[in-house]
This record gives C-alpha cells, sequence and structure tokens, in this order.
C-alpha cells in the first residue's frame, strides 16, 4: 500500500489479495475528506490479457462506490486487483 498526502488531498495504491477485501480507513486527522476518484484494474480471467485484437480486454475503469461517515471510509476492493483511491477536501 503506498499513500501520498497532500494539502488539498491524496491518493492511496493497494493491490488487493486473494480474496475481496473491505479498507478502513481513519481520514479524521486529514479533516473533512471526501472520496474524489476510484479507478480499478481488475479482470475476472487473472490470466487476461491485452492483445492487438482486443487492446482493451483489460483497463483502468471507475471502481465501486465507496462511504466516508464521520471520518472513516470504507471501500470495497475486488480480489486480485490494483486500486488507486484518491480524497480531496470535502
Amino acid at each position: 500500500m503506498c499513500i501520498s498526502p497532500r494539502r488539498s488531498g491524496g491518493a492511496l495504491v493497494k493491490q488487493a489479495d486473494r480474496e475481496d477485501f473491505t479498507l478502513d480507513l481513519d481520514l479524521r486527522s486529514f479533516g473533512g475528506m471526501k472520496l474524489a476518484e476510484h479507478i480499478l484494474l481488475h479482470h475476472d480471467d487473472v490470466k487476461a490479457v491485452n492483445t492487438e485484437e482486443n487492446p482493451g480486454n483489460v483497463a483502468p475503469a471507475a471502481g465501486p462506490s465507496g462511504s466516508i461517515d464521520g471520518g472513516r471510509a470504507e471501500i470495497r476492493l475486488p480480489a486480485l486487483s490494483w486500486n488507486v483511491i484518491r480524497f480531496e477536501k470535502a
């Protein structure tokens, strides 16, 4: 997991494990954050690749919505996926 905080927000990059995972983050010390973006790289077939005939077979897409309540974020990460989650000041 890599977290890159900035004054106006921050980004988190996480590779999900072999099972779906719920990411639970305490953002209270950052003061009033909202989920700005969730980019997901995932394919149901873990051996899927991009080819000349199908260059978008495995491509980044919008991730599932998460929630922030009382400064705590909860975001579901699908198994065997790469995720970029970006927060910004509310």
